[in-house]
């Protein structure tokens, strides 16, 4: 869990969702919204396994780290779907100041939480009951 290693994979999610082509008809959130949600996404599970490795299991937190360009990568997809296909979602996100970065954050930490729960049941274990309910990590 370097921090070269944690750039370099932001990089890379960065650099791969820029170059995506706009598809004709699809919304993006990217340009509508001004959020890039795999840079959000990479975001919440770094909180997870920060969270989870302080807590005492180093090794959970690593297996959801070596996981995570597949957990951020369903994370986006997830986000980019229900966006182009859910006009309140759409309207929360481009709510106004912080608001709809926010929005997406408590959506993504929702989103993880079940996931975690599915595929890496003791990391789910260990975080804040008020996570699932998209609340950060204090």
């Amino acid at each position: 869990m370097s921090l070269e290693s944690n750039l370099e994979k932001m990089q890379r999610m960065y650099k791969a969702a820029r170059g995506k082509k706009r598809a004709a008809g699809k919304l993006r959130m990217e340009d509508e919204a001004g959020l890039i949600p795999e840079i959000i996404a990479e975001t919440v599970i770094e909180e997870v396994v920060g969270h989870i490795d302080r807590q005492g299991l180093p090794a959970e937190a690593e297996r959801v780290w070596n996981d995570l360009e597949s957990l951020a990568t369903g994370l986006v997809n997830y986000a980019n779907s229900i966006y182009a296909n859910n006009a309140g979602f759409r309207k929360k996100l481009k709510a106004r100041g912080n608001k709809g970065r926010d929005t997406l954050y408590a959506f993504m930490r929702h989103w993880l939480a079940s996931d975690l729960r599915k595929k890496f049941p003791a990391a789910f274990r260990a975080l804040p009951e008020r996570f699932a309910m998209g609340e950060e990590i204090r």
